[in-house]
């Protein structure tokens, strides 16, 4: 019998069309390391006291950290609880086998920015690629380095334990179609450097909207309703209060270890004690200045 288009059901024309979009889309925000170095001054040099600013400003110790010996080093992280499943934050030690000691600076920054994987897997967005896309090339080549100069641990990490849909991985791939979009941060030319600083921690890599921002039916970041306040992601945590137009001596409260707003039990202990432990004072001022605004 002879083949035709006509027998091809809509249906799977249309699944065929979309996928070719989203891989389309998805294709343009990857780079290889000719395109890295191309967007890096002729003498870079990765500085690793930047780095690990960065390593702070991004949380990645509160996730990436595990329990005992493993406090301290980012090796893997203690299981995620979530409405869909477990997420088990992987090992990113520079051990080769089972950490990032592999990767080239493309493949992390494609990771961190494009939620690639270097095999080609799609990540899922309880890792806040979303948000670190604002980072720039060279600042995620400082944290490579910081995080290159651990030492290596080897540290097999669960996989994922998701319910259906969601362990299907491709899924991702038509997630980030839809709300990804590959961009670094622009400044705000009518705004003050106190309030883009701000702004590029809070929408970059301090991730403020993962948990204060509610999300849509996909998960996705509902934008009508930025900092306004979400529920847990985990049924054990509370609920991540309102942060749009916030007084900013609050703000700066909340962001002080000394102040004892923090409860040492909650989740947001880690990032109190990131900022005033590693960061510079001027992080702080500027998160407080971006979030007062009641529609940043």
């Amino acid at each position: 019998m002879r083949w035709s288009l006509r027998s091809v059901p809509i249906a799977v024309l249309v699944i065929i069309l979309v996928t070719l979009w989203a891989v389309h889309k998805d294709q343009r925000g990857l780079l290889d390391d000719t395109a890295v170095a191309a967007g890096l001054p002729p003498d870079f040099v990765p500085d690793l006291r930047r780095g690990e600013e960065l390593y702070h400003l991004g949380g990645c110790l509160n996730c990436h950290a595990g329990a005992g010996d493993l406090q301290s080093v980012p090796a893997g992280g203690t299981p995620l609880h979530s409405v869909v499943g477990t997420f088990y934050p992987p090992n990113i030690t520079p051990d080769p086998a089972t950490g990032i000691g592999a990767w080239s600076n493309a493949e992390f920054i494609n990771a961190m920015r494009q939620g690639r994987a270097p095999d080609g897997r799609h990540y899922y967005a309880a890792f806040p690629y979303p948000y670190y896309v604002m980072t720039s090339v060279a600042d995620l080549v400082h944290l490579k380095a910081h995080l290159d100069s651990f030492s290596p641990v080897t540290n097999h990490t669960p996989p994922h334990m998701l319910d259906l849909p969601f362990s299907v991985r491709l899924g991702n791939l038509y997630w980030k179609a839809l709300f990804h979009e590959p961009v670094e941060f622009v400044a705000a030319p009518d705004q003050s450097p106190e309030w883009n600083l701000g702004n590029a921690i809070v929408n970059g890599l301090g991730h403020c909207g993962m948990c204060h921002t509610p999300k849509g039916i996909l998960f996705n970041d509902d934008r009508d309703r930025l900092f306004a306040g979400a529920p847990a992601l985990d049924n054990h945590d509370t609920a991540a209060p309102r942060l749009a137009g916030l007084d900013p001596i609050k703000t700066l409260n909340g962001l002080d270890e000394w102040s004892g707003a923090i409860s040492e039990n909650s989740p947001m202990h880690a990032i109190t004690l990131a900022f005033s432990q590693h960061l510079p004072p001027e992080y702080a001022q500027a998160v407080a200045i971006y979030l007062a605004d009641p529609f940043p």
